[in-house]
């Protein structure tokens, strides 16, 4: 037998209380004269009997009493191998808040079923035991131990959001606040759906704290959602046909008939047709979009999907450019018909530069950088060739004639350049247009017109360092034209020198201008018009360094929600700190001076789409050894559950008991056992 309070057992030496009384009292007695009292002896004796009976009694009773509630107070328990030591609890709950958590469970969301065993397992504790409540939001006030009243002023302020967490950061913070704390009895809980795509527990290893898992199961929903959206072109200018592509995946269990789509463009809504989606399978399908005006414009696709609807929106957001920079390198003569092309090519600013007085700190505001007739490339300007195309420019090579085999070697090591092995006079003629690459895919409106395909009088054959895509192919197989890959951007080689006495492609002008404006705009590299709610905490964006300098370089971030961010430069680009200030998915402004500078889209995370989750059984398969797994399918009341799982002595309650009736038994002796 031990005790969960056994200071209060000094009390039993109150118990001497009414010992002392009961010896010491003295009744007073009334004088009554008699004339004979010889017939009173025997009547006497009898009657100081029964009161002496009486008073033992009612001793008795009290002592009873008073012992039952001074144990009462102390709290015994039996302390054997099934039950744990009683004492003070430090007691942390992780209430799942995610957006899945929107989910119906028989009558309400998972999230008020969580809320609501989560004040449950409040419950079952003392006003003295100590509580952490933590959700995904991880604010410092859910990193903490509170009071009882504390905690349920807590949990009331948890609110469902776009945040997520892995089960195994929350399981690192419960064990950071329990650990160190100096409690007898530590219990962590964990409420959640258990999503396999964030729940990635490990077994723990054996401590003094208990844990526990109250896994909520939804009734079987249907969540369609449209996943990601992009543009094909990087680059997009006025006047300009784009198309955007958006994927959406049906992760219910059952197909999805009817659903409609529809897109809003800067504030005006569009419809679509009506999808069908069978169960598991995704669908990808475009939109076109008619550029009319250069600046910043929105576009939000849209689905109805209910009730799991965070996902039902995709918000881009994307620069229309009224220029595309383009950088023109050459040996000694500038290539006047070369140069005439592009600036015949909308939207081109042409900038030139002699390879002798070069100028690498503009190679990367360039959306395309053409070699022209270089006679041999060193290593500074290769390797500055490589930076430029991590940042997504590409680059197009026009070979000088006659070259070795090692003129470009700088070049082949920095951007993987084909071999060159040797440079042919013979007079070849193209014959194909490779219609399935994205440069030509949306050109001609009927791709079997008669196009005038160059013909060339002296060309280079390569050896591949990559794997190569063709765009203009000859009669002989051999290509005139084609492009590789590399980091962010491409490389597009012609394998004949631009000069007209080697390469008549200057008189297919309806050939040459949409190369070189295609080239310019396409790219491996994909262009930021969208950002994840809690993953992308810092964004670098390009922006003109004078529109932030000044006196006051605060700029302001407005849309669905409103904040001050924090900022810094680096190099041609600013650093913008959004850590954890958006929560709420939409296109946002960036203001300098009430000014818009440019425009922001953020998404909710897509992690939570696929509604997957661990049953109970699977969880007591995968972690019953070391969890205490808990059902409430059954709307069980976790705080008498609890109490009774933790095998807390209700032998207090019996106590109190024991002593009410004592009281009453001392009472019914003194009332109805008169004395004679």
């Amino acid at each position: 037998m031990q005790f969960l309070f056994p200071n209060f057992l000094w009390a039993l030496g109150l118990l001497a209380i009414p010992v002392i009384i009961h010896l010491f009292y003295f009744r007073r007695y009334k004088e009554v004269y008699f004339t004979n009292v010889k017939f009173l002896k025997e009547l006497v004796e009898e009657t100081a009997s029964r009161n002496k009976l009486k008073n033992l009694l009612i001793l008795l009773s009290r002592l009873l009493a008073l012992a039952a509630l001074i144990f009462a107070f102390a709290q015994p328990f039996l302390n054997n191998e099934n039950q744990k030591d009683l004492g003070s609890s430090a007691v942390s709950i992780y209430v799942d808040n995610s957006w899945s958590m929107n989910a119906k469970s028989t009558e309400i969301s998972l999230f008020q079923l969580a809320k609501k065993k989560a004040l449950e397992i409040i419950n079952a504790y003392t006003d003295a035991d100590k509580f952490q409540i933590i959700s995904n939001d991880f604010n410092s006030t859910n990193l903490r131990l509170v009071s009882k009243s504390e905690a349920k002023d807590l949990l009331e302020q948890v609110k469902v959001g776009p945040k997520i967490q892995l089960l195994s950061k929350i399981y690192a913070k419960q064990n950071q606040t329990l650990e160190n704390y100096p409690a007898q009895n530590k219990h962590a809980f964990i409420i959640s759906d258990f999503q396999k795509n964030s729940c990635d527990l490990s077994l723990p290893e054996d401590s003094l704290i208990q844990r526990h898992l109250i896994p909520l199961q939804y009734i079987e929903e249907n969540n369609v959602s449209i996943d990601s959206a992009y543009f094909l072109s990087p680059i997009i200018t006025p006047g300009q046909s784009v198309k955007v592509v958006f994927h959406i995946k049906n992760y219910g269990k059952s197909d999805i008939e009817n659903l409609r789509v529809n897109y809003s463009y800067n504030g005006q809504d569009y419809p679509l047709s009506t999808i069908n989606i069978k169960s598991a399978k995704e669908i990808i399908d475009t939109l076109t979009l008619n550029i009319v005006s250069k600046g910043w414009s929105e576009l939000s696709i849209k689905i109805n999907d209910y009730p799991i609807q965070f996902d039902d929106q995709y918000h881009l957001c994307f620069e229309v450019l009224d220029e595309i920079d383009v950088l023109l390198l050459y040996s000694k003569s500038q290539p006047e018909e070369l140069i005439k092309y592009l600036n015949a090519v909308p939207f081109f600013k042409v900038h030139t530069q002699e390879q002798a007085k070069l100028d690498y700190g503009k190679f990367k505001e360039n959306q395309l950088i053409i070699l022209a007739g270089l006679s041999q490339t060193s290593s500074g300007l290769s390797s500055e060739l490589r930076k430029a195309m991590d940042e997504g420019t590409n680059i197009l090579v026009f070979p000088a004639a006659d070259l070795s085999q090692n003129a470009y070697k700088e070049l082949s090591a920095a951007i993987s350049f084909p071999n060159i092995n040797n440079f042919d006079r013979n007079q070849r003629e193209a014959s194909k247009i490779n219609m399935d690459a994205d440069i030509f895919d949306d050109v001609y409106s009927n791709p079997n017109a008669n196009v005038k395909l160059p013909i060339t009088k002296g060309m280079y054959t390569f050896t591949a360092n990559k794997s190569i895509e063709a765009i203009l192919t000859n009669r002989d197989q051999s290509l005139l034209l084609f492009r590789y890959s590399l980091g962010q951007a491409y490389v597009y080689v012609c394998a004949s020198p631009f000069q007209s006495e080697f390469n008549d492609m200057s008189k297919s002008p309806e050939i040459l201008l949409p190369f070189l404006f295609k080239a310019s705009i396409s790219g491996s590299k994909k262009s930021r018009f969208s950002y994840t709610i809690g993953k992308d905490m810092v964004i670098e964006w390009k922006m003109q360094m004078n529109s932030i300098n000044g006196e006051d370089s605060r700029i302001l971030i407005k849309g669905p929600e409103e904040f001050i961010p924090s900022i810094r430069s680096n190099q041609n680009k600013v650093i913008i700190e959004i850590f954890d200030q958006i929560t709420k998915a939409g296109n946002y402004q960036i203001l300098k001076n009430e000014t818009s500078i440019g425009k922001l889209a953020f998404n909710e995370d897509r992690q939570e789409s696929n509604l997957s989750l661990y049953s109970e059984s699977e969880l007591s398969e995968k972690y019953g050894s070391k969890y205490d797994i808990i059902n409430i399918s059954k709307n069980t009341d976790i705080t008498n559950l609890l109490q009774s799982k933790m095998q807390k002595s209700q032998w207090w309650k019996w106590l109190l008991i024991g002593a009410l009736l004592f009281l009453l038994f001392e009472g019914l002796l003194i009332r109805f056992l008169k004395s004679k």
